[in-house]
This record gives C-alpha cells, structure tokens and sequence, in this order.
C-alpha cells in the first residue's frame, strides 16, 4: 500500500482520479527488477509542490506497483520547503517546477557543504487559459504583462478590456479577469520572471491554490484569463499561444515547442536530491528514479499532460 503524507490536497483521492491513466499504461514492469532490488524495503519520502501533486502520485502508484517491498510516502512541500525538507532529512527528494534559484543553493552549501543534485525528469510549460467561449487565441509577453502587472516592465500600458487585445464588442466578455497559481508554486515564479519581467502583480490579480481552482475560476467566468501548467485539459478553458513580441511568431504550448523552447515559458521539471555530485544514489532512490526516466514511468507523464525529455536527454 502506498501511504500518503498531506498538507493541502488529499494525493489518495488524486490518484483515484487518475487511476484510468494508470489502468492505461502497461501493468508489467518497464524494466525487470534485479533480485538486489527486490530485497531493498523501506520508506521512500518523495515531496512535490501541489501542483505537481498529480504527477508525483502517479509515480509513487506506478513505482510501488513494481517495487512492492518499498512504501512511499508524498508531501506536497515544494520550492524553498521541499529544498528545505532535503537538508533536514525529512524527504529523500524533492520535485521541482523550476532549478532553485543562485541564493537557495548557496544557503544549502553553507549549511551542508554541496548542492543537492538535480535529475531532470520531465518538461512541461507554464500555459495561459480563456475561457472556450472567448475568441482570443494569441497573446504577446507584454499583453501578458498588461493584464496581470502592477509594474509594466515588459509592456507598455494597463490592459483591462478585452477589446485591447482585439476581442470584439459582440463577443460580449466582461472586464479581463486575472487569475493564477499563488506564490508557493513554481509557475508563478516562472510567469512572474518571462511575462513580467520580474515585476509584481496587480491588485485585480486572483492568486488560486492548485490548478483545479485555475480551472474551474477560468471555466466558470467568460472575462477570465489564468496561467497554470500545460498539463491542464478541459473543453471549458482553452490555452492561447504566446508571442515574444508582436513581431514574433505566437507559438501554442504543444510538445514539441516545449522541447525547443520556442515555447516561452518553457521549463524542465528536476528531482533534487541531498547527494553530492559524483556519489551514488541510496538504492530506494535510484530505484525511483530509473523507474521515472523508464518508458513506463515517461509514458505516464505524457498521458498526465507533461512532455516526456527528448531521446538521450
């Protein structure tokens, strides 16, 4: 059985309402697992920001499935908490949105004299959803900063009426409503670098916990626009594609320009661990991780909405 740990967000119901994906995928082994690791048991403590938490709890089921001697254990403490969690030995590793920043690493080498290894896992992108009602199907980086920034370092003016953005009258929206992840995840940190330049939001601006308050927020109100992760699919919000500059060519967040980063807010999804570089991972660990990069466990990620890493990655 796979035990869960919660802050926030029950995992065992999501991964209930995952379980079609996981009936999905091929219930054999991506690998056989050597005799050697069929003996290794314990607990594994994996953390994973709430956004994440789809994912993270899809691996932990598909990971447990094959290694059954093994229990795994998934917080939801992400960023600057899960890095944390690493250095006091309360999570053996931790999922992240996004690399941690110059300063979190160099407070890590001071406290414990390296820093932790980052495994890249999987790719995903940070996506900006309308509601399938609105027309609107692209938007620039300094639109973007119109919409959502106090500052206006990336745009020019305050963006407040659909029809600065080329929507019709007849299209009958409200005001432009903003809505995004709030500051504890790793997708407001990136919105906030590549669409306002590092500014801050507006007042107007709706800081929601956990992309299904994203969607419902944006699905339920015709005016709103909201980021969150690529992997949100729903017939009632739609993800626009970005542009750099009203020059450049606006590109929607598919897989392959996710890969590239021709997508803008492209981003590579680690697992950080408290190994030094160089030294071998703890068997439990390296057991999850092999299962993660495997066919199987990137093939999850892919039916969860996440872009698998490029052959050889």
């Amino acid at each position: 059985m796979v035990h869960y740990r919660l802050r926030v967000h029950t995992l065992a119901v999501l991964v209930l309402a995952w379980a079609p994906l996981l009936a999905a995928g091929d219930q054999t082994p991506s690998r056989a697992p050597s005799a050697a690791d069929l003996r290794v048991h314990g607990i594994l403590t994996l953390g994973g920001s709430v956004a994440l938490a789809d994912l993270v709890a899809l691996w932990a089921q598909g990971f447990q499935r094959d290694y059954p001697g093994v229990a795994v254990t998934v917080s939801d403490a992400g960023g600057e908490a899960g890095l944390a969690s690493l250095e006091n030995g309360t999570a053996d590793a931790v999922l992240l949105g996004n690399p941690p920043t110059d300063s979190q690493l160099d407070a890590l080498r001071n406290r414990i004299g390296y820093a932790p290894t980052l495994i890249p896992v999987v790719m995903d992108a940070v996506a900006v959803y309308v509601n399938a009602r609105n027309p609107l199907r692209r938007i620039t980086l300094g639109q973007l900063d119109g919409v959502f920034s106090a500052t206006l370092r990336c745009g020019k003016r305050a963006i407040d009426d659909w029809r600065q953005l080329g929507v019709p009258d007849a299209s009958g929206l409200s005001s432009v409503v903003p809505y995004g992840l709030d500051d504890s995840t790793s997708a407001n940190l990136v919105f906030r670098q590549v669409a306002l330049c590092g500014g801050d939001f507006r007042p107007q601006f709706q800081a929601v916990a956990g992309p299904d308050a994203l969607e419902s927020a944006v699905a339920s109100q015709p005016g709103a626009i909201g980021f969150s992760s690529r992997a949100l699919h729903s017939a009632s919000i739609r993800p626009l594609a970005v542009a750099r500059d009203h020059s450049a060519q606006a590109v929607a967040p598919d897989a392959e320009a996710i890969r590239s980063h021709r997508y803008p807010m492209s981003r590579t999804l680690s697992i950080a661990v408290n190994v030094p570089d160089g030294k071998p991972l703890p068997p439990k660990l390296r057991m999850f991780v092999d299962y993660v990069l495997s066919a199987d466990g990137q093939n999850m990620a892919q039916r969860a909405g996440y872009v698998p890493l490029a052959h050889g990655q």
